[in-house]
């Protein structure tokens, strides 16, 4: 299961680059359209920079839980990752 999640993580990953170029696009296209200005929209790109940024921390949660020892810190870990995964339908 750890690793499935991870490679799901990371096709995410792969597949925002896509999404980020497209976000980028339809800017340009309202922009142009004089729908607003190019900080109008800007947090567009922030959105998506840290939906990224939480993609990728999630994805290394998985491993990092799986080879911690037995201690607090994997006892507090360990239960939190299947309703993080059940909630996030996005992932």
């Amino acid at each position: 299961m750890v690793i499935l999640q991870w490679e799901n993580h990371s096709n995410s990953l792969k597949l925002e680059e896509q999404e980020k170029a497209d976000i980028k696009a339809k800017i340009e296209s309202k922009v142009l359209a004089k729908e607003g200005t190019w900080i109008d929209w800007q947090y567009l790109l922030d959105a998506t920079e840290l939906l990224r940024r939480c993609r990728y921390t999630l994805q290394y949660t998985y491993p990092y839980a799986y080879y911690l020892d037995r201690d607090p810190r994997k006892e507090l870990v360990s239960p939190l990752l299947p309703p993080i995964i059940a909630s996030s339908i996005f992932f």
